[in-house]
This record gives C-alpha cells, sequence and structure tokens, in this order.
C-alpha cells in the first residue's frame, strides 16, 4: 500500500509496475466481525456497519476518514451437499429476481452513480465465469499455479458495453456455469481439501498464496448472490 502526502504530485514515480488505485474502497475476508469490531470502536473508529446476509454471510463496513470503505467478510461454512444445493438453485433466484421487468426497467439504478440492473447482470455473469475456469483448472491439476487476471470493473463495464448489451445470454451463461460447477464437485468429494497457487495477474512479480477449492466454491456462491440481492434492492429503491 503506498501512502503519500499532499505534496507529491506524481505518484506514479513510485508505484510499482502492477499497481491499481482504490477508488471505492477495498475488502477482506475476516474470521471473527464481532472481535474485529470491538478492536476498531476501541481505536476510536466510529460508523461501523455489520450486515448478516440472507444467505448466512456476515458483512461489517467500516469508513475511513478519506471516504473508502474498508468491507471485511465471514463467510459461512457449509457443508457439500449445501454447496451443490446453492449452486444449483442460485440461477433461478436470479431469474425470479429479473421477473417481470421490461428492458427500459433494466436500466433502473439505486443511485445515480451506480450500477444498473442490466450492469449487474453481466458483471454477475461473468465473474460466475472466471470462477468457473478457476475451479476447472484447480480440479483438474490439483496443486497448480493459476494467475487470476480480475478484471478491475469499471474496465469490464466500458470495454464489454455492460449498460448496452441486452442479458440473455449473461443469464443463461450464469445459470450454465453454476451447473457446472455443481455438477463438477459432486464427482470430486475430496473438493474442499484440494487446493492451488493463486497469482495477481497484473503483478508480474506475485508469488502466489494458497487457496482451497472450497473457499473459490464459497467466494463464487456468495458472489453469485450478493449481486441477486443488489437486483432486489435496485427494483425495491425504484418501487418495481
Amino acid at each position: 500500500i503506498l501512502l503519500a502526502g499532499p505534496t507529491v504530485a506524481d505518484l506514479n514515480a513510485h508505484a510499482a509496475e502492477g499497481h491499481r488505485v482504490l477508488r471505492q474502497g477495498i475488502s477482506r475476508n475476516g474470521e471473527d466481525i464481532d472481535a474485529d469490531r470491538a478492536r476498531l470502536e476501541q481505536l476510536g473508529v466510529s460508523g461501523i456497519k455489520v450486515e448478516n446476509k440472507p444467505w448466512g454471510d456476515r458483512v461489517m463496513t467500516v469508513p475511513t476518514p478519506e471516504g473508502l470503505t474498508v468491507t471485511h467478510t465471514v463467510g459461512v461454512k457449509r457443508s457439500v451437499e449445501e454447496d451443490m444445493a446453492l449452486l444449483t438453485s442460485t440461477p433461478q433466484q436470479l431469474e425470479d429476481a429479473l421477473a417481470g421487468l421490461s428492458e427500459a426497467d433494466l436500466d433502473m439504478k439505486r443511485e445515480a452513480d451506480g450500477w444498473s440492473i442490466r450492469q449487474v447482470v453481466h458483471h454477475n455473469a461473468d465473474a460466475h465465469v472466471k470462477f468457473l475456469v478457476e475451479i476447472t483448472t484447480a480440479l483438474s491439476e490439483p496443486g497448480s499455479h493459476y494467475a487470476h487476471n480480475w478484471r478491475a470493473n469499471e474496465m469490464a463495464d466500458t470495454r464489454l458495453h455492460y449498460g448496452e448489451r441486452p442479458i440473455d445470454n449473461a443469464v443463461a451463461l450464469f445459470r450454465a456455469s453454476s451447473l457446472s460447477v455443481a455438477q463438477m464437485i459432486g464427482f470430486y468429494p475430496d473438493y474442499r481439501e484440494l487446493d492451488y497457487m493463486i497469482h495477481d495477474g497484473r503483478d508480474p512479480h506475485s508469488e502466489g498464496q494458497k487457496q482451497k477449492v472450497s473457499d473459490t466454491v464459497r467466494d463464487m456462491i456468495s458472489h453469485g448472490l450478493e449481486h441477486i440481492y443488489e437486483v432486489e434492492g435496485i427494483r425495491k429503491a425504484n418501487g418495481k
């Protein structure tokens, strides 16, 4: 993390080649939100919010003095059967969240500078495919190295025209990738014990870190549900 005072006019000279700028905030996985919250409040941090998601995850958001947000997430621990049940039911939840919306309704937003339902759906499908490829790689070659290569959301939105494309194919892609992962892990009852090395593809010097397949499956489920929840929130905010 690069910290610079107000007199530094050009940060590029001090940044690593594979750097990225945080404009909204940063997310991290936590282990004990209650303990983290107590520690931060003891340090004088205020404005902390904790939310229990409908699917079991707990999320704590912490505002920073700079106007960013640090998000701490603790994912719920599920059984293999629960993972498979969520993967197979989540596509229908997405379709239910979109039911009855017109083409014009898909451009509704909750905030003026937020994403539309259309953009959220395309992002969700795009991310699901990346999770699919990552899980497929790890299952077919446990212990292998994988370059994550996550695109910045703003870049993907612009370059892939999230805000302009019809969503039918994205909805189908979300369904297919969810069901494919559910089907695959059904053949790997030991997938929770398998791991691989994951790298940040934007950083050529990344040493990588060990990642369990079960954690990636959990992230895929939580990410998909989070954005379905977002679609429902946009509808509610617009009276739809």
